[in-house]
């Protein structure tokens, strides 16, 4: 009888530490599972040029809001607006904040949690881009793996010309 109750606590035991280490890798993957959410209500652009020009100036204006489901905090950087033509990215530039000439370079965001900004900037872009160029906001989770959403996000109103500049 000893020997089966010696056996028994060996594999209760046994349970109770794999149960446990179990438990904990289980929990860590719960925790870090969710999405981060980028969100851009509404864009508006509009562009610069000479008549001749192969590049011309876009100014890009819009309220940038990641939303962080996950149950721990993260980071992204760098972040950067593409251009892209047929799916094909034709320019891009880093993210810059309204009133300020830096890159935004990271935005931390704390766990199930929204953080925005303000993205006010000029960039070059090919002059036959087109008057309605798709948008994409890029970034990098710290683990190096990417993220990008095209703007507009599904729901929300879209990309708007401004009315009262001459097209080209």
């Amino acid at each position: 009888m000893e020997g089966s109750d010696a056996g028994l606590v060996v594999s209760i035991l046994a349970g109770f530490v794999s149960g446990g280490v179990g438990g904990a890798v289980v929990a860590h993957h719960l925790r870090r599972q969710g999405e981060v959410r980028c969100i851009v209500p509404r864009e508006t652009h509009r562009f610069e040029s000479s008549p001749d020009a192969t590049r011309v100036a876009m100014k890009v204006t819009f309220t940038l809001r990641f939303y962080n489901e996950r149950e721990v905090g993260t980071s992204l950087s760098p972040l950067y607006l593409d251009v892209l033509d047929q799916g094909t990215r034709v320019a891009f530039a880093p993210l810059k904040e309204d009133g300020t000439d830096q890159p935004l370079r990271f935005m931390d965001l704390p766990s199930q949690a929204s953080v925005w900004t303000e993205i006010d900037f000029w960039m070059e872009v090919p002059a036959d881009t087109g008057m309605e160029p798709q948008l994409q906001v890029r970034w990098r989770y710290p683990d190096g793996k990417v993220g990008a959403q095209i703007i507009p996000t599904l729901g929300f109103e879209g990309s708007t010309w401004d009315e009262s500049l001459p097209r080209m």
